[in-house]
């Protein structure tokens, strides 16, 4: 691999990108790589497609959802109204509770989408799902230390 060199950075870009590495658990040399990574893969043009070309990839990615379970998302906004409705007020434990369900939903969607997507395009689903995964984990595992360090109340 080559090495780059990066001269006269100045202190504070430096020390924002320092931060911004430890926020998601990176050496400053990993997350330079990684926003070096993403900046060339959204510079790179996306590529076009017609509209039959469009339409045989939508029904190609019908087919791979096929019998699989898709929850309507009025359905969970009910569920979640209907959870703050038994009582006037919703514990903390409780809303952090909801937003972890939430949460793993989206993980189970997009790891739904590393499966369907990322072996026949790995550049796009890169663009679309990388870092929201990374950000997704890391927010379930501090809730989840949130919900350990809460005591419910009542």
């Amino acid at each position: 691999m080559a090495e780059l060199v990066i001269k006269d950075v100045d202190d504070t870009t430096l020390a924002q990108l320092a931060k911004q590495a430890e926020a998601y658990g990176r050496s400053l040399q990993d997350e330079l790589k990684f926003i070096l990574r993403h900046a060339a893969i959204y510079a790179a043009p996306l590529p076009t497609v017609s509209m039959n070309e469009a339409r045989k990839m939508a029904d190609e990615t019908r087919a791979k959802l096929a019998g699989r379970h898709h929850t309507d998302s009025v359905e969970l906004l009910r569920e979640d109204r209907s959870r703050g409705s038994s009582s006037a007020w919703m514990t903390e434990v409780d809303r952090l509770q909801i937003t972890l369900e939430q949460m793993d939903r989206l993980l189970d969607a997009l790891e739904d989408l590393k499966q369907t997507i990322l072996p026949t395009d790995p550049t796009h689903f890169a663009a679309m799902a990388e870092r929201p995964l990374e950000d997704l984990g890391r927010l379930k595992s501090e809730i989840r230390e949130c919900l350990r360090e809460l005591k419910p109340v009542g």
